[in-house]
């Protein structure tokens, strides 16, 4: 299941108000600190109680809304431009499209598998993460590194305002993975999209 650990920002954006009552998707977490929830989560993407977490946020950029979200594990950075305010829908269908074609896309520049195998790992991924859930939880240090990724995109937007089409943000999001990045209490530096990578390659392994 894919978990989206949703900033006060990223919650605010997902809540809509109709004749003044208030309605969201986000829940209460199970857990206060996102870790806990891994101690028993799956490690595979089929197991029983696999969790993919996510930690979502929203920033505005020129009076327009844009939606970051990033893998807990790798610290890979999706970003969209959001769209009409409450509509979970919409922002699903635009992380899955822009998650297969980051997969896709270092797949090309990795040179280990062919597109067609590549194909595999997507349909084991779809059977193995069918649902969705939305937590209103942060995570400290996932946000020191989205805050990084917002800083870029605010130049990019800003000055020159190149981040506009669904591949101009899968390329955004490519060129930020590989800013070299360290986790509280490691010294060694790593790049967010080998770890991504990596993360499908283990997680989403088609059996065959």
């Amino acid at each position: 299941m894919l978990m989206f650990n949703c900033t006060k920002a990223a919650v605010d954006f997902f809540t809509i108000t109709r004749q003044g009552t208030q309605y969201s998707l986000v829940q209460q977490p199970p857990h206060k600190i996102l870790a806990e929830d891994l101690e028993y989560a799956g490690k595979r993407g089929c197991d029983d109680n696999y969790q993919w977490h996510w930690v979502l946020h929203c920033v505005s950029i020129k009076r327009k809304k844009y939606l970051l979200a990033m893998d807990y594990h790798s610290r890979y950075c999706l970003v969209f431009s959001a769209p009409k305010k409450g509509d979970d829908n919409a922002f699903l269908n635009a992380f899955e499209k822009q998650l297969k074609g980051s997969f896709r896309y270092w797949i090309t520049q990795n040179e280990t598998l062919t597109q067609e195998q590549a194909t595999e790992y997507v349909h084991s991924y779809d059977r193995c993460v069918p649902d969705a859930t939305f937590y209103q939880r942060s995570d400290r240090s996932v946000m020191s590194h989205i805050k990084e990724v917002v800083w870029h995109l605010e130049s990019l937007v800003s000055i020159n305002d190149t981040v506009k089409t669904d591949m101009d943000f899968l390329l955004f999001g490519a060129t930020a993975a590989d800013i070299p990045r360290t986790r509280k209490g490691e010294t060694v530096y790593f790049r967010a999209h080998k770890a991504f990578y990596q993360y499908w390659l283990n997680t989403f392994k088609p059996e065959y």
